[in-house]
């Protein structure tokens, strides 16, 4: 959940990502999804190299706000178990219009790597870069920090 200009944004886990809004944090009213017109291509095109029965599932969002957009990052699962899985980025300049840009998947796992893509929680460094810890491994977790050409990881 997020709050600008006095409304709250509630996303949750749900076909093309629901997103309601509120100005009290008692009456919420639907308003249009973050995936309004369908997935992006790249996730199609991801889907397609899935082997098997693969689908769609979405984890929690999670949203942030910097000094001049607000950032949402979504977990997409191919398969459940298996670790075929990736976190996307979208962003938008004004989150009451409900125009997002998905700039695509950060990381992807697929289904070989010791963790799983799908905790996109998110925190912000000194510079405003986008820093995430993701998959836990059960014996270790991983944190991803976003680059302008994909993203960087150090293990933690």
């Amino acid at each position: 959940m997020i709050e600008a200009d006095g409304t709250y944004y509630r996303f949750w886990t749900g076909d093309n990502t629901p997103v309601a809004t509120s100005s009290d944090l008692m009456n919420w009213t639907n308003a249009p999804s973050v995936y309004r017109d369908g997935y992006p291509d790249w996730s199609r095109e991801w889907l397609a190299g899935v082997q098997g029965k693969p689908s769609i599932s979405r984890g929690l969002p999670t949203s942030r706000s910097s000094t001049a957009s607000t950032h949402l990052y979504l977990s997409f699962s191919a398969k459940f178990g298996d670790n075929i899985s990736c976190i996307t980025h979208l962003s938008t300049s004004d989150i009451a219009t409900g125009d997002w840009t998905d700039h695509g998947p950060v990381i992807c796992t697929k289904g070989n790597e010791s963790y799983n893509a799908i905790d996109a929680d998110v925190g912000f460094d000194a510079r405003e870069n986008h820093i995430f810890p993701s998959a836990a491994s059960g014996t270790a977790s991983w944190r991803f920090r976003s680059a302008p050409r994909g993203s960087e990881s150090a293990r933690s």
